[in-house]
């Protein structure tokens, strides 16, 4: 059987283009239409700089009371069956989890050559994450060792500190980042791109799993969540966002669409970033607060003595 030929005029031949197609999700930048990028650069750096005055101005107009944290409360529960050495057996789980998980992924992302995605905001706080659980499963540990419980008001260390404000952003941040990426970049992919973003394995440990062992070490937990630390917390998004604009002049990716500073909106999806940040710390400081009273747990003052000893709850630290 004889195919027949079919033959294309020339009035109907498409010539090829010999331009290459755009980065996905990053235009090429018109100097004469915006001038979004050097403009949420100054506004970073100016509000990077005033984040980072009114966190030591207020740390110094405290005298140092913000960080004044029994030691204990680093590594006791208020459940009276969850011990310190549940606590520590829980937290070394969640640490080797999330390092098993890292390395499969750091693998998988070597094998298909896409080590940009370490830009991303998730990789940023999973990182944290890790931190968070090697170094309270440390201390943990070593309060098992040296049997510091007895010890009520000994005031937490150097890296009992870096614990307490390790776990004030970790556990703000996995709600900003499950959030935002069920609700507004996996339907923001489907309207830009007509299906689904690619959702694996790692999908659902990065934005689902991390968020359960986060808040089920919040609820055992006796760490508080300060409001007065809001400013050093926002000093992450702060960093994230530096570093995203340092980075695109070299990678010229964006890690996500609505962070391409060159579109006439950029300043706003930057406000919106920062924003959401703000206020998904005081939603869980109302967490904190929910907590506090369920427990029926006592304030402190500014020294880290509780106000009253007769009372038979566990106390917690006062929010200032």
């Amino acid at each position: 059987m004889v195919l027949p030929v079919t033959t294309t005029t020339e009035s109907s031949t498409v010539p090829a283009t010999t331009e290459p197609s755009p980065i996905p999700w990053t235009p090429i930048p018109n100097l004469n239409v915006t001038w979004s990028y050097p403009i949420i650069i100054a506004l970073s750096i100016i509000f990077f700089l005033l984040t980072a005055s009114i966190s030591v101005y207020w740390t110094h107009k405290k005298k140092g009371h913000n960080w004044h944290i029994p030691h204990r409360l680093l590594f006791t529960s208020y459940f009276h069956n969850v011990t310190p050495k549940m606590l520590f057996a829980f937290r070394l789980a969640v640490m080797l989890y999330g390092l098993a998980l890292q390395f499969t992924y750091i693998t998988w992302q070597i094998e298909f050559e896409r080590l940009f995605e370490y830009q991303l905001w998730t990789q940023w706080n999973f990182g944290l994450f890790i931190l968070y659980f090697t170094l309270s499963s440390a201390l943990s540990f070593g309060s098992i060792i040296y049997d510091r419980d007895t010890e009520e008001d000994e005031r937490a260390s150097g890296i009992g500190k870096v614990i307490f404000m390790l776990f004030q952003i970790c556990f703000v941040e996995v709600f900003v980042v499950d959030v935002a990426y069920w609700s507004v970049l996996v339907p923001g992919f489907y309207i830009l791109e007509h299906e689904l973003p690619p959702i694996n394995f790692f999908t659902f440990n990065h934005h689902g799993v991390n968020a359960l062992l986060m808040i089920t070490e919040f609820v055992i937990n006796k760490i508080p969540i300060s409001f007065n630390h809001i400013w050093v917390f926002m000093l992450w998004p702060c960093c994230y966002v530096m570093f995203t604009l340092m980075m695109w002049p070299v990678s010229l990716v964006w890690p996500y669409p609505i962070l391409n500073a060159w579109v006439p909106l950029g300043v706003m999806w930057y406000a919106v970033f920062f924003v959401s940040n703000f206020v998904v710390f005081c939603g869980c400081y109302g967490l904190h607060i929910l907590k506090k009273k369920c427990f029926g747990v006592i304030e402190w003052d500014g020294s880290g003595e509780p106000v009253n000893r007769d009372i038979q709850y566990p106390p917690l630290i006062h929010d200032f």
